[in-house]
This record gives C-alpha cells, structure tokens and sequence, in this order.
C-alpha cells in the first residue's frame, strides 16, 4: 500500500476546485436563461394608448441564415442584418388585436432586399390591421419605390421637405462578354434548351437578344402596371397617374424648378411636406407623448418579445421548411440553399409520427438540377408515405426552384411570384486560343474521345454532342415531371416551357399552379 505525495493531493484538490467553480458558473448560465425565457415577457411593458413602430432594419428574407456561433468566436461573420417577413407580419397581426395599440408609424428606410411579393404580403396585413379602425402613419427622409408602395396603404404620409420620392419603374442591364472572351482567346461552350433561357447569353453576345427582350419587357410591364394599380388604388388617384408620374417626371420636376418633394405632393403621392420634428407633434397629437418628448410608441421587437409566442399543444404538425437562394450540394452557406440540410430535414418530417403535412416555401432562382432532383424525390417519398405537400412560392421560384415542386400535391403562388423558366443549361469555359496566342500548345493521346478533357482543350465533337444530349435529357425530364406533377399534356408544357418566366396569375392560367 502505497501513500500519495504532497503534489498529487494538490493537484486533486486544484482540479475538485475548478470542476466546481466551472459546474458552478454553467448552473448560474442556465438559471440566468431559464429566468430571462419566464420573466422576459412579464418584465417588458408596452405604454397604453401607444402607437407600433415598424421601423426594420436589415435585408427582408423568409428565414433567416443559419449562424454557427463558432463563426462569432473567431470572427467569421457576415455583418448582413436580417429581417424575417413572418416578424413584421406577426407584429401587425399582434397590434390589430392588442388594445394598447392605436396606430402603427411606418418607418422603411433600413428595409432592404424587399420584392414585390414580399411588399404585397405586407401590404395585405397592413389592410387588415386598418379594417379595425386603427390609422397608419408613414414618415420618411426619402422614398425609394418599394418603401412608398408599401407606405401608400398608410392614412397619412408625410415626406421630409429636403426629401425625395421616386418611382423609376423596372429595368435591368447585364454585363456582356464575348468580345472579352474573344479578344483573351476564351471559349464559352454553351449546352441549352429553351429559347428563352438567357442565363448564358453574357457569354455568347454583346447584347440583349431580341427574345430575352421580348419575355423579360413583358414580365416588367406587369409588375409595374400592379404595382401603379396598388398605389392608385391605396391612394385613391386616377388610372394611369402612377405611370404618368414616372414616365413624365422630368416634366413635374421641371413644375416645381427640380424640387423632389414638391412634385410629389403636388401629385397627390404624400400629404405633407414636414420635418421629424413636426411629424412627431403629428403623431403625438394620436398617441401623446411620454416623458421625454417622444412619440408614446414602442418598437416591434420590444412589442413582440412581450407576446409569449403562440404553443398548440396538438399531436400533429405542419412542417415548414424553406428553400432561400441558389440550390447547391453540400453544406449550407451565406444566401443559398443545401439541398443535403433540405433532404435531411424533409426525411425527418415524413418519418414522424407527429407530423400531418409538408408544407415547402421556395424563395429561388434555381441552381443544380441534380440537387433540385434530390430535393424533390424526398418530398416524393413523403407524399408515398401519404404525408401531403404542398409548395409555396415566395417573390421567384424558377427553374431548380419550379422543379423540386413540380411533384408536389398543390403549389400556392403569390400574384406576383416569377414562376417557371423551364429550361436547362450548362457551360465549359476552355482557354485553348489563349495559350496559343502564347505559343504554348496542348497535345496528348488518348483511348476515348472523352479521355482528353481540360480547361486548355477545345471539346471534342463528340463530348459537344454528348455534353448537348444530357442537357436536353434533362429538359425532356423537366417537362415530364411538370406535366406529370401538374397532369398537363405535353406538348401544352412545351408551350409554356423553353425557359419563358411568368408571374404568379399567369402560372395559375397555364396549369403551372394552383391557387394564388
């Protein structure tokens, strides 16, 4: 039997010491959470009489990106504020019901990021928070076009007098390439299908093609002639005054000698022309004022932490899983979606007992068709699990973002949703006339055609026609799917498809959804 030494027992008792300090501080972090999760909505107090300020600030997504709080520790972050629309719609929904609440004060200017389809949903809460009698107030520095469309369906707009409202419509430019490309000896070798996918026209033209021109100026022209009707309507102006105002606005500015804020409220866009200052004893003239001379107000962040969220304690469950950006394999990252999180977490959704249905909310332009087809054969296998799906699209769901949902039980789209561009695309870029210019040279042997692949060669003819049969492979299962998903014949898909996009309304006339 031996008898340890004085420098094991201090080292036994150093490491007793800290395990108990360290277990200590970890149960004080829990309290301290657990405290802050029951206390946290008696403790805030939301003034009487007060009005909702809905001042956001941040870019305006469906859900926010997922953040590894490891990022945070070494600094790896992306500095990009956040906005989730559910919030802001929550909190109107919330102040329609609460007493406490007179008015809401829209304050835009930090909202960024924000769609048409995103302004319409904000708009339709709006409306239904005014059905209640309760007024809404809009101030700004300056408007820019989606913060006024949302702000029209407010009772009182006001505009600072240095201000500015503009409505510019909607347009677009691309960067151009080929003669880039050609004069460093690049070749872009485009694969496609559909006459109207212009994803890849910046590397084979200097210019817009005429077919491009023609789907694209016929999309805008719907979006600016809703948008024109929403603002006349909200504003109780005339047909046609909205576009009057923004194809003629050298003309009103030349009105008012080049003032900004002048024009538009000679147009009947705002009521006032006042300074936060005035607007504040506006506001005030409502609410009141509190103790330090302020609005009587609370913003919606405060207003909504002291709103328990709702808990349903059902047996079963709707999942909800949203698809935001780009399509890609692999692992989430900043703007994008990973089909590999989606099929996991829709995997998890079809083999529990708790839940009903699936419902898919898809924010995307597109990205792998091989990663949209992952994602739609798991919500395939849901459905063959009796789990219905339904999709729901948010401001585009295009191309990967259609073909993931064209399977599924029911697709609900915003009127103004960009829907479609069916069509497929791929494209190798190869430097061989670069090197040549110089002087170097590729050369090898090979056993196949296919054996020589390499960003210094020229594709082969027959990796060409091989390259173009998969794509169009894929087109042809494209088209199946939609008119299987959607049981339309063939040849109607075919019309509706060959990358053409379209808004919400019209997809629902082509078989393409089912309900706005």
């Amino acid at each position: 039997m031996s008898s340890d030494g004085i420098f094991p027992r201090i080292g036994r008792g150093i490491t007793k010491t800290r395990n108990f300090v360290v277990n200590t501080i970890f149960i004080l972090i829990l309290l301290a959470i657990f405290g802050s999760i029951f206390n946290s909505t008696e403790s805030i107090s939301i003034p009487e009489e007060a009005a909702l300020v809905l001042d956001p600030s941040g870019i305006l997504v469906e859900e926010r990106t997922f953040s590894n709080p490891l990022d945070d520790v070494w600094n790896i972050n992306y500095d990009v504020p956040e906005v989730e629309i559910a919030e802001l719609m929550r909190a109107i929904e919330l102040a329609e019901q609460d007493s406490r609440i007179k008015m809401i004060i829209l304050d835009l200017e930090g909202l960024t990021g924000i769609s048409l389809a995103q302004a319409d949903r904000i708009i339709e809460s709006l409306k239904k928070f005014k059905l209640t009698g309760k007024p809404i107030g809009s101030y700004a520095n300056s408007y820019s076009q989606i913060h006024y469309y949302i702000s029209s369906v407010s009772d009182e707009i006001y505009l600072n007098p240095m201000g500015s409202l503009l409505l510019e419509g909607f347009g677009g430019r691309n960067l151009y390439f080929k003669d880039f490309l050609d004069r460093f000896g690049i070749r872009a070798n485009v694969y496609r299908v559909g006459e109207y996918k212009e994803a890849v026209e910046p590397f084979l033209r200097n210019d817009m093609s005429e077919e491009s021109k023609t789907v694209n100026l016929r999309m805008l022209n719907k979006l600016w002639a809703n948008l024109s009707q929403e603002i006349e309507n909200n504003r109780l102006l005339d047909p046609g005054a909205i576009d009057g105002f923004g194809v003629g606005f050298a003309k009103e500015l030349k009105k008012t000698n080049g003032d900004f804020a002048r024009a538009a409220i000679e147009n009947n866009l705002v009521d006032e022309l006042l300074t936060w200052d005035q607007v504040r004893v506006r506001f005030g003239d409502r609410v009141g004022l509190d103790e330090e001379d302020k609005v009587n107000s609370v913003d919606y962040r405060t207003f909504l932490a002291s709103h328990a969220p709702d808990v349903e304690f059902n047996t079963t469950k709707i999942a909800v899983i949203n698809i935001q950006g780009p399509i890609f394999l692999g692992t989430e990252g900043y703007g994008s979606a990973s089909a590999d999180v989606a099929v996991q977490l829709i995997r998890e959704a079809r083999k529990s007992e708790d839940i009903a249905a699936i419902v898919v909310r898809v924010d995307s332009p597109g990205g792998s068709a091989f990663a949209s087809e992952m994602i739609r054969l798991e919500l395939e296998l849901a459905q063959l699990d009796e789990t219905p799906v339904v999709v729901s699209f948010a401001s585009v769901a295009a191309s990967g973002g259609y073909w993931l949902a064209a399977t599924s039980d029911y697709i609900v789209a915003e009127p103004n949703t960009i829907t479609g561009s069916i069509g497929v695309f791929s494209v190798l870029f190869t430097a061989q006339e670069a090197l040549d210019k110089l002087g170097i040279h590729s050369d090898g042997i090979a056993t196949t055609p296919f054996s020589l692949t390499d960003p210094f060669t020229s594709p082969s003819d027959q990796l060409d026609q091989a390259l173009q049969l998969n794509v169009e492979h894929g087109y042809n299962q494209f088209v199946e799917l939609v008119a299987k998903g959607r049981d339309l014949d063939k040849n109607k898909v075919e019309g509706v498809a060959q990358g053409k996009v379209w808004l919400g309304g019209e997809a629902i006339e082509n078989g393409l959804a089912d309900e706005l």
